[in-house]
């Protein structure tokens, strides 16, 4: 007799690693060399393995709502690339891969041209850092720790934009059922003077707020560790922010068409 196995309540991987095949752009009548938004929206999900989950709830509620969506979110990345980060009692570097987003979202960016970008970060851009030229550890709220993480974000901003889409940010949100961290409460200070700062690109959603003290429909939207998205709170999610999501993504769209 066949074994039935639960699915798990938290997958972490992408739905696809490709990014969506998408239809060509149709052109208006006589004019060739303007394309019209008669084809899907195309949004990239980006930072780590919280982004991740949360974006698979994106990957299945995109096509009914003509969104084509692209999951690149990395398992254990955040987007500061200098220094040693400190967790519990070793000290690391962030990973090569991690390293690389010049690299890889100019890839994305290329290949997909996003109309929209959102990106998400949770402890690893929070943790105390060792930077490059000090002998002493600082840590989220510090003037030298915000100012280096303020730097790593606009460059991120600028890399995702680069094409003329739009970056969506979300704020770091408490763990489920857990007071909000000082210093996570102090690196969401730091996207929201980057949003500021790149208001004409840059958009914030405050995920700390609404996901710190949630409506019903997002209550236990994350897994048993509080900070990544069940598959079940991800479509929650999914559907609570898409139509938001959908409305900056149509933002680009709708500005390609009234330049011409």
């Amino acid at each position: 007799t066949a074994v039935s196995v639960p699915a798990p309540s938290t997958v972490f991987a992408p739905l696809n690693a490709a990014p969506p095949v998408l239809p060509e752009a149709s052109s208006v009548a006589g004019q060739p060399d303007r394309p019209t938004i008669d084809r899907p929206l195309r949004v990239l999900i980006v930072g780590d393995s919280v982004a991740q989950t949360m974006g698979r709830g994106f990957e299945r509620w995109g096509p009914d709502h003509n969104l084509a969506v692209w999951n690149r979110a990395l398992y254990y990345c955040g987007f500061g690339r200098d220094g040693l980060y400190q967790l519990g009692v070793s000290a690391s570097a962030p990973s090569e891969a991690c390293r690389s987003w010049p690299d890889r979202f100019a890839e994305s960016v290329q290949r997909f041209d996003p109309d929209l970008t959102v990106g998400l970060v949770t402890f690893w851009d929070a943790l105390p850092r060792l930077l490059p030229g000090r002998a002493d550890w600082v840590t989220p709220g510090e003037p030298a720790f915000d100012e280096w993480l303020h730097g790593e974000y606009v460059a991120v901003t600028n890399a995702l934009t680069s094409h003329g889409g739009r970056g969506l940010w979300l704020t770091i949100p408490c763990n489920q059922g857990e007071a909000q961290s000082d210093y996570y409460a102090a690196v969401n200070e730091v996207i929201r003077g980057v949003a500021r700062e790149r208001a004409d690109v840059m958009s914030v959603l405050p995920a700390d707020r609404l996901l710190c003290d949630p409506p019903d429909a997002l209550v236990n939207a994350r897994g048993d560790d509080g900070a990544h998205f069940t598959e079940a709170g991800a479509d929650a999610f999914a559907v609570y922010a898409g139509p938001a999501v959908r409305r900056l993504a149509d933002r680009k769209s709708t500005r390609l068409n009234s330049s011409h």
